[in-house]
Parts: structure tokens; sequence; C-alpha cells
């Protein structure tokens, strides 16, 4: 297998090189072909050969190229959810808050207006007995972990033992609540 992978290593990279032109100038091409190497050599159980050399040669060369295409795949998702899913500017619901662009500064003031760490402060109180009016002690729960444990939902459903489906629907439907619940204070 080593060898192999030694042998395909340069076609290897210019396959990778097709999808890393569109990953962006962050993107590696030797990352991806170490990736794929790697798991090439994982999944090598499930390779499937032929009797004819040259035809095992170019079903393997087809395998690795797939893994390749779904590894680039994967990035891909991982970056475009990232942007996606950038956040915002954070403000502690436990200490004052920190000055953000929409503050309005008077002239000479080294900071937020007093007007606007008094909406700040109310704006977290309301969010944090939102939260903790929820009914539900595993909403609560989940809230918690996501905002201030700093969970996946991926990680919430392994532990709560449910479908990640299952959790995205409900994450979704309490910050729905919560919205619905908050309209108008935030």
């Amino acid at each position: 297998m080593d060898r192999l992978l030694i042998e395909l290593r340069p076609w290897l990279g210019r396959v990778a090189a097709r999808y890393v032109e569109w990953q962006g100038p962050d993107a590696s091409c030797r990352d991806l072909v170490q990736d794929a190497a790697l798991q090439a050599w994982l999944k090598l159980s499930q390779f499937r050969g032929h009797d004819d050399d040259e035809q095992e040669l170019n079903m393997f060369r087809a395998w690795l190229e797939e893994i390749v295409h779904r590894l680039a795949q994967n990035r891909l998702r991982g970056a475009y959810a990232q942007r996606r899913c950038a956040p915002g500017p954070l403000v502690s619901l436990d200490t004052g808050p920190a000055p953000s662009s929409g503050d309005k500064i008077q002239p000479g003031a080294m900071g937020p207006t007093a007007s606007s760490v008094a909406a700040t402060a109310d704006a977290a109180h309301d969010v944090r007995a939102a939260i903790a009016n929820l009914p539900d002690a595993t909403d609560r729960f989940i809230i918690h972990e996501c905002f201030f444990a700093g969970r996946s939902l991926r990680e919430l459903a392994d532990t709560l033992n449910v479908d990640r489906e299952t959790m995205r629907r409900r994450f979704h439907a309490v910050l729905d609540g919560l919205r619905e619940k908050l309209r108008g204070h935030v």
C-alpha cells in the first residue's frame, strides 16, 4: 500500500489540485492528498480488486479519485457552513456590554452611551428570563449547552441519544419560540 501510494502521489496531487482551485487560497493540495491517502489506508478493506492487474490499478485510481472528491466536497461544505454561521459580536449576559459598531458614541466619549448600556443590560435580562422560563428542562439544557458551553448539536444529539435531525429540528423550534417571546424586547 505504501509503495502504491508513493507511486500514485504525483497523480493524486494533480487530482487534488483540481479541487483546491475552487476552495480558496487557504486550501492545501498536500493536505488533501495526505487526507486521501489516510482514508485510502483506513478504508482499504472496502476496495474490491480485479483479477487483471491493469484493470485493478484503474479501479484503484478511480476509488482514490472518489475519496479525493468526497473529502473536497466535505471541506467546501464546512467552509460554506462557517461563512453562513459566522458569529457576530458577542455580548456577555453576565457582565457589562462591549462597545459595538451600532453603539452611539458621543464625540469625545470613550465608550458606549449610558442608554445603550442600559438597553443591552435589559436585553440580556430578557434573554436570560426567556431561557429560564422555557417549560422543558431538555430545551433549557440544549440552549445552555449550545450558546454558553459551546457544544455542537451533533455532540448534544449523541449525549441525549437522539437522531441528529431530530435534535436540529428541536433546537430550531426552541429558537423560533424564543424569538417570538423576545420580539420587540431585543
